[in-house]
C-alpha cells in the first residue's frame, strides 16, 4: 500500500465512521459498551447456527436410518412372497425402526371386502412367518355403514372413526396391547391394500429417538408397496387355482359326457341287435 494514498485516507475514514455511529445512535455509548454488545449479538448468532445445524444433523441421521431400513427391507423381499410372509417382513422392519412391538397387521384388498388379520407376534419374536387368521366382518361407521380401512386410517379420518377402529381391534386381536399404549400405522398404497399396522410400546428405553410421522413416510409407502405385491400375487395364486380347479372339473364333465355317449350308443347297439333277433 502507498503510505502517502494511506495517510491521506485514514482521517476521512475515521471522520466517515463517527458519522455512521451518529446516524445509529452509537455516539454516546464507550468501546466496552460496544464490545459487549457485539460479543451479545455473535453468541445470540452462534447459537442460531448451532440450532440450525443440530437440526439438519438430526434429520440427517433419521434419513440415514429410513434408508438403512429401506435397503434391510427391499434385501429380505424375494420375489413369489405370500401375504403372511410380507407382513413378518414389515413387522420386523417396524420393530428394528422404532423399537416398539409390532401386534398385528389388518388388510382389506378392496373396501367393499371383509378385515383380514394377521397375527404378528410370532414374527416379531423372530418366526419366519406370520399366521393369518380368518377374516372378519368390518365394523361400522357412525352412520352404520361398513367401515373401510382407508377411511379409517386416512388423512381425513376423524377421531369417532379412530376411535371405532382402535375398539374393533382391541375386540379381535389376539393379546392386544391397552388401548393407552396402541399405536397405528397407516399403510396407503394408491395400487394396493389398505392396511393398519398396530402396536404396542417399546419392550426397553429407545437408545435413539422417535422418528416422527413424516420421516417415516419413504418406509412407510414401501411397506404398502410391498403388501400391495403380496396381495396380488395371492390373488393371482388364487386365480390361478381356480382356473385349475375349473379345468379339472371340466375335464371329469367332458369324461362322463363321452361315456354317457357311448353307453348311449351301446344301448342303440343292444336294441337294434335284439331287434333284428326276433
Amino acid at each position: 500500500l502507498d503510505p502517502v494514498r494511506v495517510a491521506d485516507v485514514e482521517p476521512r475514514l475515521h471522520e466517515a465512521l463517527a458519522r455512521r455511529c451518529k446516524d445509529l445512535g452509537l455516539e454516546d455509548q464507550t468501546s466496552p459498551e460496544l464490545v459487549v454488545q457485539s460479543i451479545a449479538s455473535a453468541n445470540a448468532r452462534l447459537t442460531r447456527l448451532q440450532e440450525r445445524w443440530r437440526t439438519r444433523a438430526k434429520a440427517s441421521a433419521g434419513q440415514g436410518r429410513i434408508l438403512k431400513a429401506i435397503t434391510a427391507f427391499s434385501e429380505s423381499m424375494r420375489p413369489g412372497l405370500g401375504e403372511a410372509q410380507t407382513a413378518g417382513l414389515i413387522a420386523r422392519s417396524h420393530q428394528h425402526l422404532s423399537g416398539r412391538t409390532p401386534v398385528s397387521l389388518v388388510y382389506q384388498t378392496r373396501a367393499e371386502d371383509q378385515w383380514r388379520v394377521v397375527d404378528l407376534t410370532a414374527a416379531a419374536d423372530g418366526a419366519a412367518t406370520a399366521e393369518i387368521a380368518s377374516a372378519h366382518e368390518p365394523p361400522k361407521d357412525q352412520r352404520g355403514r361398513p367401515m373401510s380401512i382407508r377411511d379409517a386410517c386416512g388423512p381425513e379420518a376423524d377421531l369417532g372413526e379412530t376411535v371405532i377402529l382402535l375398539t374393533w381391534l382391541a375386540e379381535h386381536v389376539t393379546a392386544a396391547p391397552d388401548l393407552r399404549e396402541t399405536g397405528v400405522v397407516a399403510l396407503l398404497s394408491p395400487l394396493g391394500p389398505a392396511a393398519a399396522l398396530l402396536h404396542g410400546p417399546a419392550k426397553e428405553k429407545p437408545s435413539r429417538r422417535a422418528l416422527s410421522a413424516s420421516e417415516m413416510a419413504p418406509v412407510v409407502t414401501v411397506w404398502a408397496s410391498a403388501l400391495g405385491g403380496a396381495c396380488q400375487f395371492e390373488g393371482n395364486r388364487r386365480l390361478t387355482e381356480a382356473l385349475a380347479d375349473m379345468t379339472r372339473a371340466l375335464g371329469r364333465t367332458q369324461q362322463q359326457l363321452a361315456a354317457a355317449e357311448s353307453m348311449a350308443r351301446l344301448g342303440e347297439l343292444t336294441a337294434g341287435a335284439a331287434q333284428a333277433l326276433n
